[in-house]
């Protein structure tokens, strides 16, 4: 059987070359319609709400902050949790929703409530509403490396060199690159992670500000 087959496949190369073009062909369109993520999407919906507070440790941006708005943030319609992360500097609060069609109602009723609440957030805390995120939503990584022609001021020992580098590749990306692709079409946030920040510290008592007839208040 193995032998006829063979034998008339020698006789009509042509014939088997075409139909080896058409199965190629109908594999390949095959191969464009399915789909294109690999990686099953199995966490839930959600929607972030950010608050930065520069400056403030964690304890007081949990109380301050992250107690506030998950309180003021329970029970949304669609909402199967409320979930708050504080740290130094800021706080991240998931709303969990059980189901992806909620999810445009709820921004709405998140951003209606985070309107509500901000006159009893800290006068400098900075407000984000995310748009609708997963665990599988980080499409794009790239890390930027400080290199020999990223020049430091000069009279700095190797220490501070890397480290006056590694601030100057950070500008480049919070100036730079990150608001080039937030312009793109489709992209949702662009997360920023290490690299090293200027950060201005004031520190005064209260007979400097009594001299200098300046009066500080912390907004509660």
């Amino acid at each position: 059987m193995i032998a006829r087959v063979m034998e008339r496949c020698a006789r009509r190369p042509w014939l088997v070359l075409g139909a080896t073009a058409l199965a190629a062909a109908g594999a390949y369109a095959a191969q464009r319609s399915l789909a294109r993520d690999a990686i099953p999407d199995l966490s839930d919906p959600r929607i972030g709400v950010i608050a930065e507070w520069m400056g403030h440790p964690a304890t007081d941006v949990a109380d301050q902050i992250t107690r506030v708005v998950t309180a003021g943030l329970d029970h949304i319609p669609g909402a199967t949790a409320v979930r708050g992360q504080s740290m130094s500097d800021m706080a991240y609060v998931d709303v969990v929703f059980g189901s992806e069609s909620a999810l445009a109602a709820g921004r709405a009723e998140i951003v209606r409530r985070m309107a509500e609440l901000r006159p009893r957030l800290p006068g400098g805390a900075v407000v984000t509403v995310g748009p609708a995120a997963s665990a599988t939503g980080w499409v794009l990584q790239y890390a930027l490396i400080p290199g020999p022609k990223v020049h430091a001021p000069m009279g700095e020992n190797a220490h501070q060199t890397h480290q006056s580098k590694v601030r100057i590749v950070r500008k480049v990306q919070d100036l730079m690159l990150r608001p080039a692709l937030e312009a793109v079409p489709g992209v949702g946030e662009v997360a920023t992670l290490g690299g090293e920040t200027n950060e201005v510290v004031v520190q005064t008592s209260a007979d400097q500000l009594r001299g200098a007839n300046v009066a500080l208040s912390v907004p509660r």
